[in-house]
């Protein structure tokens, strides 16, 4: 289907939405039959977006409410383009009404456009490639088509909550990394007078877990990890062995095993208090436990 391609109106449902197949190329657009002008846009990657076209002061523009998600269903959705609408035909000014994250878009500073630079300053962290896999798996997908100086504490607040709801210290890391992101950013835009995750909610802190493993629960543990593929199995099985930290060894290179010596060596950039770290070879209590069936 070719770009900007539009089917006829509709009343969408979620049902509907979700069923929706990506176009073979461009991008199609759906209609909404109850709120005028909501169309829902679907991306060949799959994305699918909600867009508003409103006609404003003489011109027709095309604001986007956001990416269709658990926290912006259809109905959601509605609600917002109800609201601008109103807006738009009470103001005085009413391009002053438009919602303020679709501001400035086009203007080079959403999130998305940052992030390359924020990605070079931080690339001599030993973090740096947490930094990447938390800002590509949870907060581009999110925000990064959104204006860095439009998104507010409560959006961010609402974005922590849903993923505390499945995790709580995965919510706080990724407040942590967006936080990071926003004190570096904050001199580059003039429009933002704070870092919005500053004062947005954080999951209170997990209490400490003092249970751990049994051998039985081990041994099973390990069984299933001999059908689980790369990186995941062999990783967890890392961990089992060597008790090193999460990202020590998922970040961890080929070079730094010797096998013969049977020593793993992580350098220094990587381990936290910045000293090169000799991990001994695997002791054959544990080995027994892990690799005997318990």
């Amino acid at each position: 289907m070719s770009l900007g391609s539009s089917k006829g109106s509709a009343a969408l449902t979620d049902a509907k939405i979700r069923a929706l197949r990506p176009p073979e190329s461009g991008q199609a657009e759906y209609l909404d039959a109850i709120v005028p002008g909501l169309r829902l846009r679907v991306g060949v990657s799959g994305a699918k977006s909600f867009v508003l076209r409103k006609r404003v002061a003489g011109k027709y523009r095309n604001i986007t409410l956001g990416r269709y998600s658990e926290r912006l269903p259809l109905a959601e959705a509605r609600k917002r383009a109800r609201q601008i609408l109103s807006d738009v035909e009470i103001k005085a000014d009413p391009v002053a009404s438009l919602p303020k994250p679709q501001k400035r878009t086009a203007a080079g500073h959403t999130v998305n456009s940052l992030w390359p630079d924020y990605k070079r300053a931080k690339a001599h962290l030993r973090g740096s490639a947490e930094i990447k896999r938390i800002f590509k798996r949870h907060i581009l997908p999110e925000f990064g088509d959104r204006a860095a100086d439009g998104i507010t504490r409560s959006e961010i607040t609402r974005f922590i909550d849903e993923i505390a709801q499945r995790s709580p210290v995965m919510a706080r890391n990724i407040l942590s990394y967006f936080s990071a992101f926003y004190t570096w950013a904050l001199p580059r835009l003039d429009r933002l007078p704070a870092n919005p995750c500053r004062d947005a909610g954080r999951p209170p802190k997990p209490k400490p877990r003092e249970r751990v493993l049994s051998d039985k629960e081990i041994g099973a543990l390990w069984h299933v990890l001999e059908g689980e593929g790369a990186p995941f199995g062999p990783a967890i099985k890392l961990l089992l062995l060597t008790g090193q930290r999460r990202n020590e060894v998922f970040e961890a290179e080929r070079s730094e095993f010797d096998l013969e010596r049977q020593l793993w060596t992580i350098p220094g950039e990587r381990a936290k208090n910045g000293v090169a770290h000799l991990v001994p070879p695997m002791k054959p209590t544990m080995s027994s436990k892990v690799t005997g069936g318990v």
